[in-house]
């Protein structure tokens, strides 16, 4: 029986995982794939099906992977968080600050201009 030949890689970020990553890792992130029905992975099957000793050694090699990727700038670093991918919540988007603080200190400035709690330089306290 022949083997098909290989495809080559077509765009930027196929190259940029076939760089970095080496065959087994592409194969665990296919199995993960395969073992996905949305949005839930079945981290037990795929870890039966690739042959990990543990769910949780194979999550450790996946996040391994992830972070050779985010390191070499494949993937966005998500600092700390997670993708979906890997079982757990993607960080929510940090929300924008109400610009509602800066009117209430003025307001509490006193006739001078300066602040009821500021220290002039120079001057010490009784």
């Amino acid at each position: 029986m022949a083997t098909a030949p290989t495809k080559e890689p077509t765009t930027a970020f196929e190259k940029d995982i076939e760089a970095n990553l080496n065959d087994k890792e592409i194969k665990r992130l296919a199995c993960i794939f395969l073992h996905t029905s949305n949005p839930t992975v079945n981290w037990q099957a795929a870890a039966d099906h690739f042959g990990s000793a543990s769910v949780e050694s194979f999550k450790k090699t996946l996040q391994n992977s992830k972070k050779k990727l985010s390191d070499k700038g494949v993937l966005p670093d998500t600092e700390g968080g997670t993708t979906a991918a890997a079982g757990a919540a993607v960080p929510a988007t940090p929300s924008k600050k109400k610009a509602g603080g800066k009117g209430k200190k003025k307001a509490e400035e006193g006739a001078d201009g300066e602040s009821p709690t500021k220290k002039v330089k120079g001057e010490e306290t009784a």
